[in-house]
């Protein structure tokens, strides 16, 4: 049921196009706020387009420079879901990646996001414990990367 959710919610938020993701509705930056600002902003992105996320899935809006994003994680049974739109413009070279980092500087790759109904998205599920990685990264790379070189997107769960 959980991951039918988080399949509905990328249907939705996809065939929208993420129009609505450039919005002017800029996180606070309180320390003590910090969290509750990224998961009224994302819950609010994704409100708008009539979208609910289940308990315990954790959010992380991600931003950059030239573009936005929210990413998904949920644990379930032992596997963790992963799943990131964005809104960013096609590359005109290479491939949009998406990275996990934890506070070590460590980083764990995702994968490459897919172009699909107007932003790119991935889906990603996992047996192991990647609970420290907090740090959501989406980078444009021109070949295999075995780390995020060029930096485009990023935000925290």
């Amino acid at each position: 049921m959980k991951r039918a959710s988080i399949l509905l919610i990328i249907l939705m938020v996809t065939t929208v196009g993420l129009a609505g993701c450039r919005g002017g509705n800029e996180p606070e930056t309180g320390e003590v706020n910090g969290e509750a600002a990224v998961d009224t902003q994302v819950d609010q992105f994704l409100s708008e387009r009539g979208i609910t996320l289940g308990e315990g899935v954790e959010r992380a809006s991600l931003s950059g420079e030239e573009g936005s994003g929210v990413a998904t994680r949920e644990v379930s049974e032992g596997t963790t879901s992963y799943t990131v739109i964005a809104d960013l413009p096609t590359p005109a070279s290479g491939a949009y990646m998406a990275w996990l980092k934890n506070e070590a500087g460590e980083v764990v790759s995702l994968g490459a996001l897919r172009y699909e109904k107007g932003g790119f998205m991935l889906e990603r599920s996992s047996s192991e414990d990647r609970s420290q990685y907090n740090l959501v990264v989406v980078s444009q790379e021109k070949g295999a990367a075995t780390e995020p070189t060029t930096l485009m997107l990023e935000g925290s769960f």
